[in-house]
This record gives structure tokens, sequence and C-alpha cells, in this order.
């Protein structure tokens, strides 16, 4: 049986220089993997001159274990080719969540993008 999937997630994606920002809008589903999926192989999915990625999360208004799960093997992969990766805007609920799979292993949390960004201009 197929359920529909609800569209309520949404993605935005920005630059900043080097840094691409993705940011979340909605419910962290497993529909996810379908607004990921341009950003699946890299170099070709992120350009070889992007040097970091922000996730932000601070409009996510709930989450699914598909949409996390789906979350962290996107993250990881990003870190097997040594791309730099942050999170923001994490619920604290999300951050526990995240910091007792190991995905901090992979992926920095921060407060804000704002933060990241200023942390990244320092090690330039």
């Amino acid at each position: 049986m197929v359920l529909p999937m609800a569209d309520t997630l949404s993605m935005k994606v920005r630059y900043s220089g080097s840094v691409v920002i993705l940011v979340l809008n909605g419910e962290l589903t497993i529909r996810l993997d379908v607004l990921l999926s341009r950003f699946r192989e890299f170099p070709s999915g992120l350009e070889t001159e992007q040097r970091a990625l922000i996730v932000d999360l601070h409009r996510v208004s709930s989450s699914s274990g598909g949409g996390v799960a789906v979350l962290m093997r996107f993250i990881r992969k990003r870190a097997e080719v040594n791309l730099q990766t942050f999170m923001c805007g994490l619920s604290v609920f999300m951050e526990r969540l995240f910091r007792i799979v190991g995905l901090t292993q992979y992926a920095m949390i921060y407060p804000d993008e704002y933060t990241v960004l200023q942390r990244l201009k320092e090690v330039e």
C-alpha cells in the first residue's frame, strides 16, 4: 500500500560566497530525499568551488524517522568528500537526537547561519 506524501516540506537554496545554504521549511519527512536529489553526487551536485554547506532547520516544524534518516545519510555523504557541513536552527529535541545518533561527528551545530558564516570568515 502506498501512502501519499503531504507536500509540507520545501527547500530554498542560497549561496554566500563559497558556502551553499539549504533552508528547510515544514515537516522533515522522507520527501527530503526528493528535494536533495540534485545534490546527491559530488562534485556535480555541489560545485567543486563550494567549500561548506549549511543546513538551516529554523523553519522545520516537526520530523519523522524517515526524514531524519535521509538528512543523516546526506550529511554523512558530504563528510566523505570533505565538505565542511554545519547545521543550525535545531530544536532542543533534534539537537539531542543528532548527538545521540552520532550525526555531530559529520556536521557541527551552531545556533544560526550568521554564526556559521562568521566562523568560516575567521578561518579563511
